[in-house]
């Protein structure tokens, strides 16, 4: 937990810091956190109930250097993969700023995120939240199933891709999307929701389509 903590403290510190040269020294830092997460025991400090360890990373996700982003957004990703309470204590402790600063870079908006694995470790870290029913409230609350689909139509990252449309099936699910979102006129318009397996750490797609690609697609206006 000490060392953890140095960390966090290194990046947040230099995040901030004046000192150009002292920022891109400690880039490289940020490469740790996601092999921290992969670990339960890892998972499990970082998202300590008292502690602020994602709050303060979450700023990263706006830092120049990429290697900060790729870093902070994989971890992100790795601690939902242990599912159980992780996906929600990170949720808790991410603060009001959390759910916009994980969807912002999956939007298509200003500024565009260049990177894909920054991508990719926020859409998996989504599609689990998503799963859950605080992570689902805060993500409707913020627009995530029309913002996805923005960001979903200049998508070429196919992992990116897959995580957005299995994130639409879970929006289908929870039938609290407003009814005229629903476009049934289109042939081939859907019924239900597809099932999702929550015990399945990998990204799949399924049907290309199905309920969530009807979301994302012409089968579904946002």
């Amino acid at each position: 937990g000490v060392h953890l903590g140095y960390l966090v403290f290194m990046l947040v510190s230099t995040l901030k810091d004046a000192n150009i040269e002292s920022e891109v020294h400690m880039d490289h830092l940020a490469g740790v956190l996601p092999n921290i997460a992969k670990l339960p025991d890892g998972a499990r400090l970082l998202t300590e109930p008292g502690c602020s360890y994602i709050k303060q990373l979450i700023p990263q996700l706006k830092a120049a250097s990429k290697a900060r982003r790729e870093g902070t957004a994989l971890m992100l990703k790795n601690i939902c993969l242990h599912r159980g309470e992780y996906p929600e204590l990170m949720l808790k402790q991410g603060g009001i700023d959390f759910i916009p600063s994980i969807i912002q870079p999956l939007s298509g908006e200003t500024p565009r995120e260049g990177s894909d694995l920054v991508r990719e470790g926020l859409a998996g870290a989504v599609q689990v939240l998503a799963s859950t029913p605080d992570g689902l409230d805060a993500l409707l609350a913020h627009d995530a199933h029309a913002r996805l689909r923005t960001g979903y139509a200049d998508e070429e990252h196919r992992p990116v891709l897959e995580a957005i449309e299995i994130t639409a099936d879970y929006f289908l699910a929870s039938g609290r999307l407003p009814e005229e979102y629903h476009d049934k006129s289109d042939v081939g318009g859907y019924a239900t929701a597809a099932v999702v397996d929550d015990d399945d750490d990998d990204v799949d797609a399924g049907d290309d389509d199905g309920p969530g690609m009807m979301l994302l697609g012409t089968n579904y206006r946002l």
